[in-house]
């Protein structure tokens, strides 16, 4: 039996490039970090056979390049490999992270032409709609790298070996891991309090509203569409 101890991350708006937590939230995330590095404190493993894997590291220079960043997330993965001795393993798939990375250029100038624009009618319905198009494709490549993340964990862990999975909140990896990876949290206060911080990625509740804002620009004849 393999095993797989996660850990949820939650960028900062310093490591993200943008403002969007409130204050009480980025009180919450860095208490959270906090909780994370105690809950690894914690953890009774032989470090230096210990293996991460980590949301968007594809290959050595990416590796090479979270060392070197400032931030919670560079700061506990650092710890662990240079005060500890853990391996970074190859996590992503490279087209399918720079996919990603396109598409979320895309989104932003999406959401700022909505906001530019003056949409009303037909003209409304046509810029809603061809974000919820983008979301979707998001939504797709979500999953996409989630198979891909599952299948280089597989293929990175041998038999009895100990991995340590660092994934953000819009990722669902666990459902495409092989049976005999036990994937299980690092702790139950860390995710209770990943939980009161809220999804700033579920891309299905993100979904649900940008269709319904679309629909509301939708004429009458046309009626609340459905794709």
């Amino acid at each position: 039996m393999r095993r797989l101890i996660v850990i949820p991350m939650v960028h900062t708006e310093a490591e993200i490039g943008y403002d969007f937590l409130s204050e009480e939230e980025k009180k919450n995330t860095e208490l959270l970090w906090k909780q994370i590095r105690e809950a690894i404190g914690n953890l009774d493993l032989d470090w230096k056979s210990v293996k991460l894997f980590v949301d968007g590291i594809v290959n050595a220079q990416d590796e090479l390049e979270i060392l070197r960043s400032s931030g919670p997330t560079a700061e506990t993965i650092r710890m662990l490999v240079e005060r500890r001795g853990t391996s970074i393993m190859p996590t992503e798939d490279a087209d399918l992270c720079s996919k990603t990375s396109e598409l979320v250029r895309e989104a932003f100038s999406q959401s700022s032409k909505t906001k530019r624009v003056d949409l009303q009618g037909e003209k409304g319905f046509k810029v809603w709609d061809s974000a919820l198009s983008m979301l979707k494709e998001v939504q797709e490549n979500t999953i996409l790298r989630d198979k891909a993340i599952a299948h280089n964990i597989d293929t990175g862990l041998r038999n009895d070996e100990t991995g340590i999975l660092f994934i953000g909140s819009a990722h669902n990896v666990q459902e495409h891991l092989p049976r005999d990876i036990q994937a299980e949290p690092i702790s139950e206060d860390v995710f209770a309090l990943r939980e009161l911080l809220g999804d700033h990625t579920m891309i299905e509740k993100d979904i649900e509203e940008v269709r319904a804002i679309r629909d509301s620009f939708a004429p009458p004849s046309r009626g609340p569409e459905r794709q």
